[in-house]
């Protein structure tokens, strides 16, 4: 006896619904146009095939009291199907084939419905590992500039407390004034007298090298064959070096010149990296903010403090003053200042190149 799927397959059926001109779905298996529908166009043509179901059964082909398919033109007796009278569904009932289209039009749904919830998931995770990614750089850099300013700002305060630290020394009488001043006096000889006696000796042990190396040089030179010295009567030449001085007014450039041989010559005191000519021109003509000037500025003042750290005698004029009023007057007085503005320098025509500074 044949099965029900055998009979619906059969080229019987294939030949009776090529007659009636109806469209019938007679195999379990769908081409894709037929799955990639779309549901209002599946939805028009249910509903055509509702009315007009076959007169006669899918199975035995005869006529009688049929159960309809609600989705195809497909009928069938209840005893073919294996059903009992009281089994008869109230409400839509759809064929074996028809259930089996759905069934697989479902899961393509659910599982189109669970690939897009995943790509979501996936672009959220991903959005939310970009977030913390650049949250922790902002964070770092955050980090770096507060440090570089609370670095800055602890400088300030340190050259700030050394100013205020150097009190003020009261005398009870002008006696007493008087001897203070006699005893700074001597002591001011005493360590000039001591440099000058340092500055003697550095010197006569320069000339002492000098001399050695000279005559260690002759005796060299008196081994050597005659054709084989050369002329050294004229040492060579420097090699010269091109120069960008195309924002520095021509009247300015000695002046320039002058303020950066200086720095040049003095930037092992000052603990300076090296700075080439054209570095330094282009941050006096720089028209922002200049770290570098800002450097120079913190070494020399820092310098002239370690100088006056040491210094005890205050002027009549500093001696009326307060802490804070006399911490005014230092700053005014002093040959540097902390801080530039945007205008880092600009060149006067009284002979000294100006750097304009700011508290």
């Amino acid at each position: 006896m044949l099965s029900v799927v055998e009979l619906c397959n059969s080229e019987e059926d294939a030949s009776s619904v090529a007659t009636t001109g109806d469209v019938a779905i007679d195999t379990p298996l769908h081409s894709a146009d037929e799955d990639n529908e779309s549901t209002g166009t599946a939805n028009d043509l249910d509903d055509g095939w509702s009315d007009h179901n076959r007169w006669y059964c899918n199975i035995c082909k005869d006529g009688g009291e049929l159960l309809c398919c609600d989705r195809c033109p497909r009928a069938f007796h209840m005893s073919c199907l294996g059903m009992s009278d009281d089994c008869i569904p109230d409400r839509e009932w759809f064929c074996k084939m028809c259930s089996e289209c759905l069934d697989r039009r479902r899961l393509k749904k659910e599982t189109k419905e669970k690939a897009r919830v995943m790509r979501e998931t996936e672009k959220l995770e991903r959005d939310a590992k970009r977030r913390k990614a650049e949250q922790m750089k902002e964070d770092m850099l955050t980090k770096k500039s507060v440090e570089a300013i609370e670095h800055k700002a602890k400088r300030v305060l340190e050259m700030q407390d050394r100013i205020l630290s150097r009190r003020k020394v009261k005398y009870k009488d002008k006696e007493e004034e008087k001897l203070g001043r006699l005893a700074e006096d001597l002591a001011q000889t005493v360590r000039t007298a001591k440099e000058k006696l340092e500055k003697l000796e550095k010197e006569d042990a320069s000339l002492r090298r000098k001399e050695e190396t000279l005559n260690k040089r002759k005796r060299g030179i008196d081994d050597v064959p005659p054709e084989v010295m050369e002329d050294t009567s004229r040492p060579d030449k420097p090699t010269p070096i091109l120069c960008d001085f195309a924002n520095i007014p021509e009247k300015c450039v000695g002046k320039l010149l002058t303020v950066w041989d200086c720095i040049h010559a003095f930037r092992g005191v000052l603990e300076l990296a090296d700075i080439s000519v054209d570095q330094f021109g282009q941050a006096l003509t720089y028209p922002k903010y200049s770290p570098m000037l800002t450097e120079i500025h913190m070494c020399l003042l820092e310098r002239i403090l370690e100088d006056r750290d040491d210094e005890d005698y205050v002027s009549d004029e500093e001696g009326a003053m307060d802490d804070g009023e006399r911490y005014r007057y230092e700053i005014q007085h002093a040959p540097l200042t902390v801080g530039l503005d945007r205008r880092c320098a600009s060149l006067h025509n009284t002979g000294d190149v100006h750097i304009r500074g700011r508290i």
